[in-house]
């Protein structure tokens, strides 16, 4: 496919190009997509457990244990997010733009959702209702006694 097809295609799907970067609107969410670098959102295309209940929490301002207190009182203690996991997760939220370190006191640092983050969010969120919504559809065509 030449350049002149992809850009076409592109446009098509509401990306507009600017020099280095693409820009998607998807909504009212913008990603910027820097050609050099692999694209954060097709990297975290589907999130894990772990990932959406952490940036559920980070849509209010929470440091590292506050975050972990959250997500147990959320899911009623279903999903239990470790240190380990939830550092880890935090560093690559931070280097992808998905979250920001708001304020640092000591070794305490909190965080919140960016926009980028707000918009992969709710992108998930939608994807999990649509999941459901196609569950519904089948199991409702069938009955119990069905096997």
């Amino acid at each position: 496919m030449t350049i002149k097809k992809v850009i076409d295609q592109l446009y098509k799907n509401n990306y507009t190009i600017d020099n280095r970067y693409i820009e998607y609107r998807y909504k009212r969410c913008i990603f910027y997509i820097n050609w050099g670098e692999k694209m954060a959102r097709e990297q975290l295309k589907n999130l894990t457990e772990p990932m959406y209940y952490i940036l559920l929490a980070l849509t209010s301002k929470q440091h590292g244990y506050g975050i972990m207190q959250t997500i147990d009182t959320l899911t009623g203690g279903r999903v239990k997010v470790g240190a380990g996991t939830l550092y880890a997760l935090l560093a690559r939220f931070e280097k992808e733009n998905i979250i920001s370190q708001v304020s640092e006191d000591g070794r305490k640092k909190t965080y919140q959702i960016t926009d980028k983050g707000f918009c992969l969010l709710n992108e998930e969120y939608e994807r999990l209702i649509q999941l459901v919504l196609d569950g519904k559809k089948y199991f409702d065509k069938r009955s119990y006694h069905d096997e």
